[in-house]
């Protein structure tokens, strides 16, 4: 953090906004990833009885962080522009995955609707 400290305000401000792209590209790869070992099950492979378990026990995300992307990447497997608008920082992985509890009980995402208009 050293070296942070030496920025000017211009060169802190201007570096931000590529982080944040660069988290989102890594986000939407994680979440990419996540959902082919969904797919593929592959978390069986690994002695996990489910995506969330592989994300918390092999992965070493915290509970409510690998469920977050365990939720987020299954509903990728159901909407492909999920990947897409995560890349882009349309959406969140975190507004995403607070949505997959109402799209589990059989109502469609608020994000369903961008799969519909396309």
């Amino acid at each position: 953090m050293g070296t942070i400290a030496l920025l000017s305000n211009a060169e802190l401000l201007g570096r931000l906004p590529l982080l944040v792209r660069a988290e989102q590209e890594a986000t939407a790869d994680v979440i990419e990833h996540l959902l082919e070992v969904e797919r593929r099950r592959l978390y069986l492979e690994e002695a996990c009885s489910s995506l969330n378990k592989y994300c918390e026990e092999r992965l070493g995300y915290a509970e409510d962080a690998a469920s977050k992307r365990a939720r987020v990447a299954k509903l990728a497997l159901v909407f492909s522009r999920t990947l897409e608008e995560l890349r882009s920082g349309a959406i969140h992985r975190f507004v995403v995955g607070a949505e997959t509890p109402s799209f589990r009980a059989g109502r469609k995402p608020i994000r369903a609707v961008s799969e519909q208009s396309t």
